[in-house]
């Protein structure tokens, strides 16, 4: 129960910091337009050993008219985020290995269906 709400109150910072930082750029009134360059964070998932959460963050990207997804990882102590997954596609649903090494996640790159990937944070991923 406490590290659920933990989790909340981490993305709800990671929330709050993307509006803060929005606003933060402008002096003027928000706009339409606006909400399409606020990132959503979802899905936080803390590492077996409660060292690491590694989360969903997506983009909207107004061209294609769809949502780009990536998974992070930050310390649960706070500090820089670390980006996992880099790729044209969407990576989402991040779940650690029982003893911490790898994260599992979903992914469709390009016209391939959703495939399960591992990977090890800092190394490249494997189909599953």
């Amino acid at each position: 129960m406490k590290k659920r709400l933990f989790i909340s109150i981490i993305v709800l910072f990671l929330f709050s910091f993307t509006i803060t930082h929005t606003r933060a750029q402008s002096k003027r009134p928000m706009k339409p337009e606006d909400l399409y360059k606020i990132k959503k964070v979802s899905d936080p998932r803390v590492s077996p050993d409660g060292k690491w959460i590694a989360y969903t963050v997506s983009v909207p990207d107004l061209e294609k008219n769809k949502y780009h997804s990536d998974i992070w990882l930050i310390p649960i102590t706070g500090g820089e985020p670390k980006r996992l997954t880099a790729d044209a596609g969407n990576d989402k649903s991040p779940r650690w290995s029982p003893d911490g090494k790898q994260i599992a996640f979903i992914s469709k790159r390009g016209k391939d269906k959703a495939k399960k990937k591992t990977r090890k944070p800092g190394t490249e991923d494997v189909n599953m």
